[in-house]
């Protein structure tokens, strides 16, 4: 079995371009890559911690608000569970009577006053 000459130049041209590979165009790219994750983790780290003291928080404020509500449902007044006004008020016929007596003087006495003023 006779071996030509160009495997021998291709094994060569093969471990040239592993290494070129290898160390100049994968290394920086692996580097980063890692950076990337390295980045990516810190990110999730602080979103994490952020989702705990938001949690937190809300939790105090539930807290506080269930607080004030045993403070307020200690403190209601005795008519608090019925209703505000039992029955309408009736306006009286004469009160109508007189808020619209007094209307129709207030907007004579006016319209008098805006005459005068404009025939002076």
């Amino acid at each position: 079995m006779l071996i030509n000459g160009t495997l021998f130049v291709q094994i060569i041209n093969f471990a040239i371009a592993y290494c070129l590979f290898r160390f100049i165009f994968f290394s920086p790219l692996l580097h980063d890559m890692e950076k990337e994750y390295g980045t990516e983790q810190e990110l999730v780290h602080t979103i994490e911690s952020q989702q705990m003291l938001l949690s937190a928080l809300h939790r105090t404020h539930q807290e506080q608000w269930h607080a004030h509500y045993l403070d307020y449902s200690s403190h209601i007044p005795s008519l608090a569970g019925q209703p505000f006004i039992t029955q309408r008020p009736a306006i009286s016929s004469i009160q109508k009577n007189i808020d619209t007596e007094q209307f129709a003087k207030t907007m004579h006495d006016i319209l008098v006053h805006v005459l005068k003023g404009s025939l002076s």
